[in-house]
């Protein structure tokens, strides 16, 4: 199982996921790892899915940061900075984006960006041009050499993965992609619907 894989320093004094579900009284506060049981009882009462969710939302924040810091290391060899390089990743899904979409695409502010795609212009990354339709529209286009940015840097994260897939078996990396896509698949299910009725942070109905 994937499970076995993970780094046991991330749970410091429980050996396996089931010391870490061990059910704790009611009111009873804890942390996850830290010997003391499961979160404490919440929502719907289910102690065994609070004390994954909490294992889950851990090692995700944990991965995500190793991947933040192996991906900046990258880009330190391509003179490219990671909100370029994030700019760089919204291009290429389209090929072009107005400033406004660019902004919305980076959650960023729109001096942000201007400053940003002013700088990739000058090293040839990407190109703006006014709207025809509407001289006060900059449209951002990704050229061949941001393209080629972008394809050298995504090819060295995935040469990094690879190296890492190849220490588990077929079925484990099967496994492993197959979860992250549903859990994918319900993030932006849950982050596409309207907010105003958005159920995050909100008790769950079921019983």
């Amino acid at each position: 199982m994937i499970q076995d894989h993970v780094d046991k320093n991330i749970y410091t004094k429980s050996k396996t996921l089931e010391d870490v579900y061990e059910p704790v009284s009611k009111g009873e506060k804890g942390r996850v790892g830290e010997g003391a049981g499961c979160a404490p009882d919440v929502g719907n009462g289910d102690v065994r899915l609070n004390a994954q969710a909490e294992v889950i939302e851990r090692l995700l924040r944990e991965i995500s940061l190793v991947i933040t810091k192996k991906g900046r290391d990258i880009l330190s060899y391509f003179e490219i900075t990671p909100p370029q390089f994030h700019a760089l990743l919204a291009l290429k899904e389209t090929g072009e984006l107005t400033m406004g979409e660019l902004c919305q695409a980076m959650y960023l502010a729109c001096s942000t960006v201007t400053d940003l795609t002013e700088r990739m212009q000058q090293k040839g990354y990407v190109s703006r041009t006014k709207d025809p339709n509407d001289r006060r529209v900059i449209k951002v286009r990704l050229e061949d050499r941001g393209r080629e940015i972008i394809d050298h840097v995504l090819e060295e994260r995935r040469r990094y993965l690879r190296y890492l897939l190849q220490r588990l078996g077929k079925e484990e990396v099967d496994e492993m992609m197959n979860s992250l896509m549903t859990l994918r698949e319900l993030i932006n299910s849950d982050f596409n619907s309207d907010p105003r009725s958005s159920k995050w942070g909100k008790q769950s109905d079921k019983s």
